[in-house]
């Protein structure tokens, strides 16, 4: 794995964080609805990051090869 690669993870590592971090937030705004909010927005954005993680570090590892 190469400094690139280790980039994108760490980003998307903080990205995830950040996610669940906002996900928690607009799920606190209204406590009656907190789990489908939750989920509403976390699934979404994490799978999106996810993605385009897996395809970054793809991506760059085609190019050190």
């Amino acid at each position: 794995m190469n400094t690139k690669q280790k980039i994108v993870i760490v980003v998307v590592d903080a990205l995830v964080f950040a996610e669940l971090f906002y996900s928690i937030m607009q799920g606190k705004e209204n406590p009656e609805y907190i789990t489908p909010i939750f989920f509403q927005n976390f699934i979404p954005l994490v799978l999106i990051t996810l993605i385009l993680g897996k395809i970054l570090v793809k991506r760059l590892r085609a190019e050190s090869e």
